[in-house]
């Protein structure tokens, strides 16, 4: 059964989707530029244990 939804919806989510992705990924570069690109699964713990 058709869903009488115009095609032209389902063309225009391709580059909506497209812009939210490019958004997505200058918002990345953004705040890595400013806070460093390092996560915390990045870093090296380092466990110092107190000798008792």
């Amino acid at each position: 059964m058709p869903s009488l939804i115009p095609l032209t919806v389902y063309t225009a989510i391709v580059p909506v989707a497209g812009v939210l992705v490019a958004l997505f990924t200058i918002e990345q570069l953004v705040n890595g530029w400013k806070n460093g690109f390092e996560g915390p699964e990045d870093q090296e713990h380092v466990v110092v244990e107190l000798a008792e």
